[in-house]
């Protein structure tokens, strides 16, 4: 390995990381610099590694690999400025879940809603244009400052394990792995809450496959609210089991429900409509 070269990429990829986490509401609940401090570190370290392992590579592979790995970098950090932008949440499991359960045409339709901010992404997306086109410079770090640099990454973060490490011991544990630094790391944080999401999502899944169906796909659960029907389903349809005006055939109960008021000694029915509970368990929420 002749030196590790840090290029106009890698630049750019650790700063809209710390740009994107002046937004995160992560940084609001304490010390904004606090937590800046630790996004930068920790993305500068990531990276700094990223980079030290693929000046191993072939000079052509390495040059894919970059390229890979800036536009997952400026995706992965877009999203995360946009969240804590306009919303003031921050990219997690939960998050992920929502999405991955929520009908596709709705999610986009709620996301057209959202062109207010489209002004100010666009904006950020060309400046990101114009430090690729304009930016000439690079880096070229020697063996020696690579270990130096090496080295204080190392001590770093050395110091916040040993950190950890003492405060938890202080409250009768013992903990090594410095609190939510996997939730900072760029593309990891990302990473995990894929994977997490789409785990829960297919154990739901299977779960539900192994369920019979309720009679008129109603069920009434233990310690339920009387005369409260909660649907749960998509509300892009709008008719969603008549509860808009369309009457479908395989739901005689609701239907009853919906169109007779109480007709024929059934209860007047309270219905609530436009509800997004997380995960699909309104239990919870009610």
């Amino acid at each position: 390995m002749s030196g590790v070269v840090l290029d106009k990429r890698f630049f750019l990829c650790w700063g809209v990381f710390v740009l994107a986490a002046f937004f995160s509401p992560d940084a609001h609940m304490g010390y904004v610099a606090k937590f800046v401090l630790k996004v930068s570190f920790y993305s500068a370290a990531f990276f700094y590694g990223v980079y030290v392992l693929l000046a191993l590579l072939p000079p052509r592979v390495e040059e894919w690999v970059k390229n890979l790995l800036l536009a997952l970098s400026l995706a992965c950090a877009f999203v995360r400025f946009f969240v804590g932008y306009a919303f003031n949440m921050d990219v997690n499991q939960i998050l992920l879940q929502t999405l991955y359960n929520t009908n596709t045409a709705e999610a986009l339709a709620f996301l057209k809603t959202q062109t207010s901010h489209l002004a100010l992404i666009l904006a950020l997306v060309l400046g990101c244009v114009l430090f690729l086109w304009a930016g000439r410079f690079k880096w070229v770090v020697s063996r020696r400052l690579n270990l130096i640099l090496l080295g204080l990454v190392g001590l770093g973060v050395g110091v916040h394990v040993g950190r950890t490490a003492y405060l938890s011991a202080q409250m009768g544990s013992l903990r090594l792995a410095p609190p939510e630094v996997l939730d900072t790391l760029p593309l990891i944080k990302e990473a995990r809450a894929i994977y997490g999401s789409l785990q829960a999502g297919a154990g739901v899944a299977q779960n539900a496959l192994g369920r019979p169906y309720h009679k008129d796909y109603l069920s009434v659960d233990q310690n339920n609210v009387p005369n409260v029907v909660l649907i749960v389903g998509e509300s892009a349809s709008r008719d969603f089991m008549g509860v808009y005006g369309y009457v479908v055939p395989n739901t005689p109960n609701l239907n009853a429900l919906v169109m007779g008021g109480g007709g024929g000694g059934l209860p007047h029915p309270f219905f609530f409509g436009h509800c997004a509970p997380p995960f699909c368990t309104p239990g919870g929420n009610f």
